[in-house]
């Protein structure tokens, strides 16, 4: 059990590294104002890209093969996956708590979503004219667009994007691991650094 903590551990920060990892954003800055006209050319753009009716199939269609990589990867770690192959329950515990974890994360998008398009169609009606606007409202409005908004989710869980997320989650989990160690060493000497300064 004293090898298997640390592995967990760091398992845990890695799990949270993925799941920052997939919501990456840059500093907040204060928002411009937003001109009426383009916001209302956008809030129509936005309902042929994200269809309300669909955004729940199309969100769980890009995050679950996501959360099915990272799932796949503390599986086939071979540093966790030796220390946990002796201790079933363990092994139960710790992908209970990553499912646990992921579903939050999916739950915790969904819940974001209007904000989210809200701040998309902002996005939109700062950076294009409302004449580019209609443009691309125009192409989603083809059939082409029409087919790439239904094709999107599975075009995320394509086999090759799918090899990608997992070599990273793998780098990820290797990176965290050797850092976790070296946290907890330099914890521990700061510790000990402490004890030796009391009276």
């Amino acid at each position: 059990m004293g090898r298997l903590l640390p592995a967990i551990l760091a398992c845990g920060l890695g799990l949270a590294t993925a799941v920052a990892a997939s919501a990456q954003a840059p500093a907040a800055v204060a928002p411009a104002p937003v001109d009426p006209t383009r916001l209302a050319a956008a809030k129509t753009l936005m309902s042929l890209m994200l269809p309300p009716e669909q955004r729940e199939t199309m969100v769980r269609g890009m995050v679950e093969p996501v959360i099915a990589n990272v799932r796949s990867s503390f599986e086939s770690h071979p540093q966790l996956s030796g220390l946990l192959a002796g201790n079933p329950k363990a092994r139960d515990l710790l992908l209970t708590f990553i499912d646990r974890q992921m579903e939050y994360s999916l739950t915790s998008t969904m819940e974001a979503m209007p904000a989210l398009v809200e701040a998309m169609e902002a996005a939109y009606a700062r950076r294009f004219s409302v004449e580019q606007i209609n443009d691309i409202a125009g192409f989603y409005r083809t059939p082409t667009g029409q087919e790439l908004i239904v094709a999107m989710p599975s075009l995320m869980a394509s086999p090759e994007i799918a090899v990608v997320q997992k070599s990273m989650m793998n780098k990820a989990l290797e990176r965290v691991q050797v850092e976790t160690v070296q946290l907890a060493q330099q914890l521990a000497a700061l510790q000990s650094g402490t004890e030796k300064a009391k009276p």
